[in-house]
């Protein structure tokens, strides 16, 4: 966070949330004034272990809101079992799947593989992430065959995810280098 209050990493470590079993990479949060680590990658308002792989934490300045990379399926609609983009509000308790498409489905990837999205950035204020991915369908239209990455923004701010209000903006096209 701005103030240097609370931190977001990646840790396998079994020690540092009560409940955790599993040693996979997770997300978590440290709260340096209080003394207290949440578990950020989870889908509910229990923070459950998961048994798959997240990382690359983006904290918001005040801390609440934390964007993450992850294989996990923390959403119904994630169902294409490789990376996206969650987003976490600590303490709304709420985990949201930022990288669904347009149409509100899992991503598809042209040629199959593992591309996935990734490398999410939030905004200072937390209502915004910004990701990359090749994704075909994250926009209504992409052209046939493209491969190359392109950057994406979705709001995240509280009620923009409102069933049939999708905002997700392709920033770029040119498959370059970003820097976020």
């Amino acid at each position: 966070s701005s103030t240097g209050r609370y931190v977001a990493f990646s840790s396998n470590a079994t020690n540092l949330v009560a409940g955790t079993v599993n040693a996979v990479n997770r997300e978590d949060r440290a709260d340096l004034e209080g003394g207290t680590i949440v578990l950020v990658s989870t889908s509910g308002a229990l923070p459950t272990p998961e048994t798959c792989d997240s990382s690359h934490p983006s904290i918001s300045d005040d801390g609440e809101v934390i964007a993450f990379r992850s294989n996990c399926q923390f959403d119904a609609l994630d169902t294409n079992a490789v990376d996206d983009v969650y987003v976490r509000r600590v303490g709304a308790a709420t985990t949201v799947f930022a990288s669904r498409t347009f149409f509100n489905t899992a991503p598809s990837y042209p040629g199959g593989g593992n591309p996935g999205a990734r490398a999410p950035r939030i905004t200072s204020n937390g209502n915004y992430v910004v990701f990359e991915s090749n994704a075909s369908n994250l926009v209504l239209y992409r052209p046939p065959g493209r491969i190359a990455v392109d950057l994406y923004r979705r709001s995240v701010a509280p009620g923009a995810l409102a069933i049939g209000i999708v905002a997700l903006t392709k920033i770029t096209s040119s498959g370059g280098t970003y820097s976020i």
